[in-house]
């Protein structure tokens, strides 16, 4: 989309209706006039102005809207596009986003457009697990966000660091972030839900991660009684963002603007559904851990909803801990059940998940007495972890190998499986002196 003069929107406004300069001049001033100002070579006055605008059906105030307003108008635009989507994790069209945000703030040195461009690079390094780099990006963005008191965009800095300290098991850094993100929201936006919520979320997890059960969950509660108020279907995020664009080809601004910003939240609003499943997920593993199980299943079950209606991608661990509460009830038939569920849901690119489905699966095995099959399994997850490099894991299949071949009184395979954890755990870095 162009940015205009005056003079040439009055021209592509006088075109599109199909009017000569005669037409539009009438009887209130000369052709020439109108040429004059089409050409920028002259500046109407505010009565001549109140005439073009009634004449060509359009405003005073679109008229005369600066250049640079309308290259913060567009640069909004691309901003509220580029979030849509990184809640898309579609990089390459947010990058296409942030050049166009580079040219126009450049053009018409839109400082404060530069700081949120920090931003977003800042958030695609952090949804490509780049954290040293994204916090690189946060922290240049909070110096203009500081110096031009943009709070909400400094909010938004302060949470994803938070995030970050929380990825890298930094949860005392990511406690003092969450104490600022609360002092700016508590000064600025105390009726602000959605940015509640993001904090809460984060409080939340940060206090999973710490064992504090009690605490998370005071700030799941806070974080599910906002989201009763905020629930909206995925289809309007989609909807928003294609009549955005859709306002962007007519090269209607205001509109564009509006409908992408109104995108753009319901995406978040759907990001923060997906961090619910989680905090839902963390909290019920902890409580089955401790024996909770009745509110363990409730915590899961809401999880597991969540996913069905969304369709988010934590559903392996959602059945995992599936498997885990019903072997803890008793309920083998139960277990079994979610065992294959986890199987089917299973990514073998995802090292991780094969190799706690293969400890599931042994467990069960033992829990009905079928050596044999459980034998198996823990030979192919020694396998599997030792082929793909996973070394310490490998060791650790080993010795449960060795508990296995004590318990059926096999002990010189138990004790060469001792000996090949050791192996194992050495090839993994762990220094082990006898």
């Amino acid at each position: 989309m162009n940015i205009l003069s005056i003079g040439e929107k009055i021209k592509k406004k006088r075109k599109k209706l199909g009017m000569t300069l005669k037409d539009l001049a009438g009887n209130r001033v000369t052709t020439g006039q109108i040429s004059l100002i089409e050409s920028g070579k002259s500046n109407p006055s505010m009565d001549l102005l109140e005439y073009l605008a009634k004449n060509l059906e359009t405003s005073v105030e679109y008229l005369l809207e600066s250049e640079q307003r309308q290259a913060i108008k567009i640069c909004e635009y691309y901003e509220n596009i580029a979030f849509c989507y990184l809640f898309e994790k579609n990089i390459s069209e947010v990058e296409l986003c942030l050049s166009e945000m580079v040219v126009i703030s450049d053009k018409y040195n839109l400082e404060q457009i530069r700081y949120k461009i920090y931003f977003i690079k800042g958030v695609c390094l952090y949804k490509l697990k780049n954290y040293d780099k994204a916090v690189e990006n946060f922290l240049i963005s909070n110096l203009g966000f500081l110096k031009f008191s943009m709070n909400e965009e400094l909010i938004q800095s302060f949470l994803y660091l938070g995030y970050i300290a929380i990825e890298q098991k930094n949860y005392v850094s990511a406690s003092v972030h969450l104490e600022c993100v609360i002092k700016i929201i508590d000064k600025y936006f105390s009726n602000y839900d959605l940015m509640f919520f993001k904090v809460y979320y984060l409080a939340s997890k940060n206090y999973v991660e710490l064992g504090n059960i009690e605490k998370s969950s005071y700030y799941l509660k806070k974080c599910i009684d906002i989201l009763d108020k905020l629930y909206k279907p995925k289809e309007n995020a989609v909807t928003f963002m294609e009549k955005s664009m859709e306002y962007m080809k007519l090269e209607d601004l205001d509109n564009a603007v509006k409908f992408s910003y109104a995108s753009r939240r319901y995406f978040e609003e759907l990001n923060i559904l997906n961090d619910r499943q989680f905090v839902e997920n963390r909290i019920s593993e902890y409580l089955i851990e401790k024996n909770e199980l009745y509110d363990g299943k409730k915590h899961l079950r809401r999880a597991k909803s969540i996913h069905l209606d969304y369709g988010f991608d934590n559903l392996f661990e959602i059945y995992k801990n599936f498997v885990i509460l019903y072997v803890k009830e008793d309920n083998i038939d139960k277990a079994k059940t979610y065992l294959l569920k986890l199987e089917e849901s299973l990514d073998t690119k995802k090292i991780d998940n094969v190799m706690d489905f293969y400890m599931l699966k042994y467990k069960i095995h033992m829990i009905e007495e079928n050596y044999s099959d459980a034998e198996i399994v823990l030979i192919l997850g020694y396998n599997f972890a030792k082929d793909f490099g996973e070394y310490r894991k490998a060791g650790d299949f080993c010795l449960v190998l060795s508990k296995f071949y004590i318990d059926i009184k096999k002990i010189k395979e138990a004790e060469n499986m001792i000996e090949e954890a050791l192996v194992q755990y050495r090839r993994g870095g762990y220094k082990l002196s006898f």
